[in-house]
């Protein structure tokens, strides 16, 4: 956090005056009355931030026309106000004012000075790491990254939807756009298949136009019993190994469901031979195995190169064709952290909306804004999604990882609780900080109210939001007493916290998103006893990056807009505002 007073330069020539000041009446009266040359005087505090010799003029100097400017902007603003003016505006304390510098954030301080934070800046709004940047950009997701800069991903086709004439110019979008997909230029080799009656392999199963193809397709057990011979080991995974035929190519792999065996010596560049059952697991080809044998190693298979994501992602011209085989995609850029929201399945999406997932967990902890030159992997096919199951760490040539709070924002649409749903108010969710200036992490809290006359235990309550996210509240010292107040943060320490004084760190992980969002209250019978919702949206305006959401009223409904108002209550050391633990 840096002053901005001490930053800024008064000249002649310049036409913009900034007074900072507390006015009072007589201060009013004092500019008014001592004329042009001592209308300057008489804000004396503001001469101690001004350096005229860096500009080689000093204040004697100023012109008439400079002065009652300054003197205008006294007179213009309100009997008795406290707080900040800049060029004829008035902010009070808390209060973001405007500035022409780029990538900075400044507010009005209880000091009645500037002070200014770094900042994203975009369209003269300014956006904090982690935080969403509004786009207009169809598909694009927009984001203030750690290094204070506007970072992009998605969109439309460049091409898509357009229209006129030949000569027109193009329209000219913000942010970064997909490529056009190219058409694949891969062909199955069908003489890789066997002699008609002859011994299965790889491609016979995979591949419907080789001429031994099983058809229709075997969908569940016994199957259809098969030997595969001399194929090579391209990755193993828990109770799943992947083969593939030396060749290579399309068609050439297929996974080994091998959970009753020990298959743990296995490696990629084992060359084995397999006897199993094969059918369609849930439209996966799939070999349950019976036994294996190790008959040679060989160097590991190299992967395929795949020109495009898109080929082998769900609805790719290419994914059938790769089901089971090593592959290697470049170019790539995580576009969702969260695909399956409001689940968790561990699964991320990048350029192409192709899957990443993580048979192989842990390998990957993906944030928006990641950059690969490739990841390699084993197409997959589960639950109605092809995806590329990466083996290793090694599997990811990383260019450069995205900022640790650039995720996907996970709100489901349709909550577990209706606005409308009666509640009983006997504690309400009295204040909410979702957007504290600077990294989320720790800051973010919740307050809790008793409104009535009566103690209220919570022990065995629970806090969710309109997913999946729940904490549940135990233990023995959790009356809350009447007119009491409780916060719940997401960081006890008060060093790590910006000074929140937390009561009941949260007793497990729980954010809040930062655009659109829920707190939904129930007490240890699961009766809902207080909601909350909120939004960075039209209608709703108290949403503010930097000060909790307060609510006006005990009994006002808490889904509503109107029921909340924009705290400039002062609290901690990171300059947020909001009064947890105390009245609104």
């Amino acid at each position: 956090m840096t002053n901005f007073a001490p930053r800024l330069r008064l000249s002649s020539g310049s036409s913009i005056c900034v007074l900072l000041v507390a006015l009072s009446m007589s201060a009013c009266s004092d500019a008014t009355s001592s004329g042009d040359g001592d209308a300057m005087s008489s804000a004396a505090t503001p001469d101690t931030s001004v350096d005229a010799s860096t500009e080689g003029t000093d204040l004697d100097g100023a012109s008439e026309s400079d002065a009652s400017d300054v003197a205008l902007e006294e007179d213009d603003a309100p009997m008795g106000f406290q707080g900040c003016l800049l060029d004829g505006g008035h902010y009070a304390p808390g209060e973001e004012v405007p500035t022409e510098s780029e990538g900075e954030r400044c507010i009005c301080d209880d000091s009645f000075e500037l002070a200014c934070e770094p900042a994203c800046t975009r369209d003269g709004a300014t956006y904090m790491p982690g935080e969403d940047v509004p786009t207009t950009v169809a598909g694009e997701t927009c984001w203030c990254t750690a290094a204070f800069e506007v970072q992009c991903v998605g969109g439309p086709d460049p091409d898509a939807g357009a229209e006129g004439d030949a000569g027109d110019e193009p329209e000219d979008t913000a942010g970064p756009t997909e490529p056009l997909v190219p058409e694949p230029e891969v062909t199955a080799d069908f003489s890789l298949c066997s002699e008609p009656g002859g011994s299965f392999n790889i491609y016979d199963i995979q591949n419907p136009a080789c001429p031994d193809h099983v058809t229709p397709n075997p969908t569940a057990k016994p199957g259809v019993s098969v030997t595969f011979e001399e194929v090579v080991v391209t990755g193993t995974f828990g109770d799943t190994f992947f083969v593939q035929e030396k060749t290579g190519g399309p068609y050439s792999g297929i996974a080994c469901y091998a959970g009753q065996l020990n298959f743990s010596a296995l490696e990629p560049g084992d060359v084995v031979t397999v006897w199993g059952t094969y059918y369609e697991f849930y439209d996966l080809t799939q070999l349950t195995v019976e036994d294996f044998e190790v008959t040679e190693v060989v160097p590991a298979p190299e992967p395929f190169p795949i020109v495009h994501p898109a080929h082998i992602a769900t609805g790719g011209p290419l994914s059938e064709m790769f089901e089971g085989v090593l592959v290697q995609v470049t170019d790539l850029t995580t576009l969702d952290t969260k695909p399956d929201c409001p689940h968790e399945f561990g699964e991320f999406t990048v350029t192409g909306d192709l899957r990443i997932d993580d048979m192989a967990q842990g390998v990957w902890d993906p944030h928006l804004g990641d950059e690969f030159a490739s990841i390699t992997g084993l197409v997959q096919y589960t639950f109605g999604e092809f995806k590329l199951e990466p083996r290793t760490v090694a599997d990811f040539d990383v260019i450069e990882a995205g900022a640790q709070t650039a995720l996907t924002k996970c709100i489901e649409a349709d909550c577990i609780a209706p606005e409308a749903a009666t509640v009983t108010h006997q504690v309400v969710v009295n204040e909410v900080m979702v957007n504290p200036y600077g990294d989320d992490t720790g800051q973010e809290w919740i307050e809790l109210h008793n409104p009535g006359n009566t103690p209220v235990d919570l022990n065995g309550w629970t806090v969710k939001d309109c997913a999946e996210q729940a904490m549940g509240l135990a233990g023995t010292n959790l009356t809350l007493g009447p007119g009491d107040f409780l916060v719940l943060g997401a960081q006890a320490d008060p060093i790590l916290n910006g000074g929140v004084p937390v009561d009941i760190a949260y007793p497990s992980a729980f954010y809040l998103a930062n655009s659109v969002g829920a707190v939904l209250l129930y007490d240890a019978q699961g009766v809902l006893v207080d909601q909350t919702r909120y939004s960075a949206f039209d209608p709703w305006t108290s949403l503010v990056s930097g000060h909790s959401l307060a609510r006006v009223s005990p009994t006002a409904d808490g889904t509503q807009p109107e029921s909340w108002e924009t705290s400039y209550g002062s609290f901690g050391t990171n300059n947020n505002h909001g009064s947890p633990g105390a009245s609104n």
